[in-house]
């Protein structure tokens, strides 16, 4: 990959928008009285989109919206750090989905787990009593819902399937690797073959703890895949940088294989359980064995190629533990590749990252159906 420009995520800009979030979506929402986002006051003909992981829309196509005649507000928040489930059951039983104006349209966007039918039936029933448009986005099929008597109350519903994140996870992969990662000279004497591409012994991908929190790090890799799309992605998205694609078995691998083959390259995926200690997500059977104190980066220094993913905003934690890092290393040792969860604030200091936007503009993408289908509903409104 060339010429691909990395932004820099200012350190003050990225702690500002952590308090702001932080006053906006506080722990105990059900205190309340109006709760909804801090950047929201009850305005009619406004979009308030409602995500749990990232938007299936991107802040650029919102304004987009805007000038269809419509102000929108974007109220992320990351409810699988906890009990994800029991989080969502909270805000949909206070007062948190209250205080809508006229003509609003409500886009209540869940992927990160599989909300119980019947707080999504109090949810929107409450949203329709306030006369919204209601759209529910949901990584999940419908044919997956125990009941779907909720629907009696959705005006739209789209089925997401993860098309931007694995976008998004595969161009970062591509950038790193063709970067990163230099290809073996041919062996044959004519030279015309191209460079083999060679999987690298001991690669460290680190992981935002948003994506993959680790409250419940005693879960196996194969639990993490089932509980975490950003896991699952990652897996599948790093499969063909380990295996013959024209292999006659390459669409029957499993996550088992690919695990087994990335503990086979000496791979460690960590992510951080609590202060400077990190764990890998590959050999839970050893946790205690696997953690390693990142406090001096002496083992950051030792690795062969280092690398990590999250989403904007990342936590505070983990970037307080880049920023530095980078700065020990140099960025160009330690790139770090960010999905626009929420809008990216820069400046000109601070960490080095290469955006969505910069990664995928530069490779071929999977068109989202999804998101056209989200795109014409708005647009028709």
């Amino acid at each position: 990959m060339k010429g691909t420009a990395r932004a820099r995520l200012g350190i003050a800009a990225a702690l500002i928008m952590l308090i702001a979030i932080v006053l906006s979506f506080g722990a105990a929402p059900a205190q309340k009285a109006s709760a909804l986002s801090s950047e929201y006051n009850g305005e009619d003909n406004t979009l308030y989109y409602f995500s749990d992981y990232y938007p299936l829309m991107t802040f650029e196509e919102m304004e987009g919206v805007e000038q269809n005649g419509y102000g929108y507000v974007y109220d992320h928040q990351y409810l699988t750090e906890t009990d994800s489930e029991h989080d969502f059951t909270e805000l949909v039983n206070s007062n948190y989905f209250n205080g809508f104006g006229n003509n609003c349209i409500v886009v209540i966007d869940i992927k990160s787990f599989k909300p119980d039918p019947n707080d999504l039936t109090t949810l929107f029933t409450k949203l329709s009593n306030q006369n919204c448009t209601t759209i529910f986005v949901s990584g999940t099929p419908l044919s997956e819902f125990s009941s779907q008597s909720f629907m009696s109350k959705v005006d739209y519903f789209v089925q997401d399937d993860y098309i931007r994140l694995k976008n998004f996870m595969g161009a970062s992969l591509q950038n790193f690797f063709s970067n990163n990662i230099p290809a073996e000279d041919s062996e044959s004497e004519t030279a015309t073959e191209e460079p083999e591409f060679v999987y690298p012994e001991d690669l460290w991908f680190f992981f935002d703890e948003n994506l993959v929190p680790l409250n419940c790090y005693f879960a196996d890799a194969l639990e993490l895949c089932a509980r975490y799309p950003f896991f699952r992605i990652f897996l599948e998205s790093i499969k063909p940088y380990l295996f013959d694609q024209d292999a006659a078995d390459y669409d029957t691998i499993t996550y088992e294989e690919i695990i087994d083959a990335l503990m086979g390259a000496n791979t460690k995926l960590w992510t951080r359980e609590t202060s400077d200690l990190y764990t890998n997500l590959l050999d839970h059977n050893n946790l205690n064995e696997s953690w390693v104190s990142m406090s001096t980066y002496a083992d950051v220094l030792d690795s062969s190629a280092r690398v990590a993913i999250g989403f904007n905003h990342l936590s505070s934690p983990f970037y307080n533990f880049l920023d530095p890092a980078q700065e020990t290393i140099g960025e160009e040792n330690f790139p770090v590749y960010l999905l626009e969860a929420e809008p990216y604030t820069f400046s000109d200091s601070g960490l080095s990252v290469y955006t969505e936007e910069e990664v995928c503009g530069d490779y071929d993408c999977e068109e989202d159906t999804a998101l056209l289908e989200l795109l014409g509903i708005l647009y028709s409104l």
